[in-house]
């Protein structure tokens, strides 16, 4: 997972510096207050703490509501499969998602789905951050003011 959590940090670091910057600040004070977060970074150096493997599912139309509004969701696509498309509903827009690709959203802001048009197996990995872990280190950069 390292060498995908530097793709994933490099996505960040140049597509909202000024974020990136902000989210290492979390992460350093995350691992400053917990020492097996600590631990974590040692093995993997993915600036945001949220991160999942999903095999084959679909998602409904749906937004991330425990994302903050000016936080990333990047979802990355790996796996054996052909086809496959995430729709931004409000922009009537579907991107392609095919294996190796990554596409950084909005996940709080823009409604979402991820479509059922890919045949094969398909693994998603979200990585993601919670309003919840910016606000108790209080950090609130990724809120609207």
């Amino acid at each position: 997972m390292q060498l995908l959590s530097h793709r994933i940090n490099a996505v960040l670091e140049y597509t909202d510096p000024t974020h990136y910057k902000e989210a290492i600040k979390v992460n350093e004070a995350l691992s400053r207050e917990f020492p097996g977060f600590r631990a974590l970074t040692v093995i993997d150096p993915l600036v945001y703490e949220g991160r999942e493997i999903i095999f084959n599912r679909v998602s409904g139309l749906h937004m991330d509501g425990q994302d903050p509004p000016l936080s990333w969701a990047i979802l990355a696509a790996f796996g054996n499969f052909t086809g496959g498309r995430v729709y931004i509903q409000s922009l009537n827009l579907f991107i392609r998602y095919e294996p190796g690709d990554v596409i950084a959203i909005r996940g709080r802001v823009l409604p979402h789905q991820i479509a059922d048009d890919f045949i094969g197996q398909r693994i998603t990995i979200p990585h993601f951050t919670h309003a919840s872990v910016w606000r108790a280190v209080k950090n609130d950069t990724v809120f609207v003011k």
